[in-house]
C-alpha cells in the first residue's frame, strides 16, 4: 500500500481510444502512473495477438506492478495480480 488501480477501454465509455481492448487494468503504487499506463497499454491492443506485447510494455513502465487486459474472450495477466475463482 498505497495502491493505484486504473482501467481503460477502447470499447466501453465515451473517451477516445486508439485501441480495441475491452478492458485494461493497471496496478501501481501511484494512481497517476496506473492511469497513464492503462491508457497507453489499451491503445496498443487491437487484436488478441497484441496482448503479450502490450502487457510486456505495461510492466516495463516504472512503478507498474501488475497488468490485466481483456479483448473479446481473451484475458491476459502479467505481474503481481492474483486471480481468484
Amino acid at each position: 500500500m498505497p495502491l493505484g488501480v486504473c482501467a481503460s477501454s477502447g470499447t466501453v465509455g465515451h473517451s477516445l481510444s486508439f485501441g480495441r481492448a475491452d478492458c485494461v487494468i493497471i496496478l501501481s503504487k501511484s494512481a497517476v502512473v496506473a492511469d497513464a499506463a492503462a491508457t497507453a497499454t489499451a491503445n496498443l491492443i487491437k487484436s488478441k495477438e497484441d496482448l503479450k506485447r502490450a502487457l510486456d510494455f505495461a510492466i516495463s513502465v516504472k512503478g507498474v506492478t501488475g497488468a490485466l487486459a481483456i479483448i473479446g474472450n481473451n484475458l491476459a495477466v502479467l505481474g503481481n495480480i492474483e486471480l481468484i475463482k
